[in-house]
Formats: C-alpha cells, structure tokens, sequence
C-alpha cells in the first residue's frame, strides 16, 4: 500500500486514499477514473462524460486538449492513441465496476492506477493550443 502511495501523483493519492487504504480497490479504481475524468473536464471546458468527453477533449482535426504540436504523423498517432486508450479505459474498466458487482484484487487495481497515474501527467503536459 505504501509502494503505490509513493508512485502516484500525490492529488491522485488523495482522491483515491479513502477507498484503497479501506482495500475497497474496485472503488479506488472508479475513483482514479473520476479524477482523470474531472481533469479532462476541467482542461476542457466540457461537462460531457465518458467516451463523448474523450471524443471531444482529444478526437477530431482540432481537440480541445492537445497533447502535442499535432505536426507529424507521429505526434497525430500519439493523440489518436492517448483518445483510444481513455475510451477503452471507460470500456474497460469503469463501466463493468459501475454497472456490476465488480472485485479487484490490489494488485489488478494497482496496474490500472498506476497506468491512470502515467496519463494523468500526460494530460497534465498539455495544451490547448500550441
């Protein structure tokens, strides 16, 4: 528990604190997830949720949050994949906790907290404009 304290952001730590000291790690999960989600909403400016946030905070020819120049092809397949990534996180990991009984072991939970943690600074390099 104090290894994963020590590698996160420590916002992020607070956030999810409560639900992962308490071993309640599909919680902890959830809460990781509604703190990335905030960020893009307020880096943004949208209020939208889920796969609309993440379509329009980083999809189409001139996103909302842009996590680079957006000049080369390698700079737009950055973006695309940071976007198809978040999507899938809500896919996979935030909707079958929110709409089912869900048990994460801490060390499933720690994997997904910590990559939430590796995009969170992504996000938090970006522009709006470069």
């Amino acid at each position: 528990m104090d290894n994963i304290k020590n590698l996160l952001e420590e916002r992020l730590w607070n956030f999810i604190k409560r639900n992962y000291t308490s071993e309640n790690y599909s919680s902890s999960v959830l809460d990781s997830i509604q703190f990335i989600g905030d960020l893009i909403r307020d880096k943004s400016g949208l209020e939208t949720d889920g796969n609309n946030l993440i379509g329009q905070a980083f999809g189409g020819q001139n996103p909302k949050i842009k996590l680079n120049k957006l000049q080369t092809e390698t700079e737009k397949n950055i973006q695309k994949g940071v976007e198809n990534t978040l999507r899938g996180i809500y896919s996979a990991f935030r909707n079958p906790r929110s709409h089912t009984k869900y048990v994460d072991k801490e060390e499933d939970a720690d994997a997904i907290i910590l990559f939430i943690n590796h995009l969170l600074k992504l996000i938090d390099k970006s522009k709006g404009k470069f």
